[in-house]
């Protein structure tokens, strides 16, 4: 069945999935004399970091253990001190990719099965239209180590079995 309304606009995945049309989405922010208008960004981020980011504009903490970084800095137009090396991504869908991890320069290792893995560049083809894992088996192995430690970690958002 066609996507009748195009959500994922061309990117491999639906609502849900572990590929960029399941889990990539836009950020529209509108902040009159505090956000310059059409200013855009490709600071690597998740959903979760929208805790932090409202924390900093509140002037308290984030609740220790948890993984948020504050884009509020991106925002203001103000260098990003803090940033992410990647994020990871839980989904129990088993259809369309499971859980992902995203690198901040752009590496993206989707798991598609027990142990069955595809990897993406995304600031190449965000679309995920090339699997490259049978090209670089070394960076498959290297991020299904950090997959795996953050499947396994003890964060209370992960817990969830798949």
């Amino acid at each position: 069945m066609d996507d009748v309304f195009k959500g994922a606009g061309g990117r491999a995945g639906l609502k849900r999935a572990g590929y960029q049309g399941g889990i990539q989405c836009p950020m529209v922010v509108r902040w009159p004399g505090k956000i310059k208008p059409g200013t855009e960004t490709d600071l690597l981020s998740a959903h979760y970091d929208f805790m932090a980011t409202l924390a900093d504009l509140g002037g308290t903490d984030i609740p220790s253990g948890k993984d948020s970084v504050s884009y509020l800095p991106t925002l203001l137009g103000e260098k990003q001190k803090q940033v992410h090396d990647f994020i990871f991504v839980r989904n129990k869908n088993r259809f369309m990719g499971r859980s992902a991890l995203i690198t901040r320069d752009g590496w993206k290792l989707i798991r598609v099965g027990e142990n069955d893995f595809q990897l993406y560049h995304i600031k190449e083809d965000n679309e995920e239209r090339y699997n490259l894992a049978a090209k670089y088996p070394e960076r498959v192995e290297r991020l299904k180590q950090l997959f795996f430690r953050e499947l396994d970690s003890e964060r209370p958002d992960l817990t969830a079995t798949e």
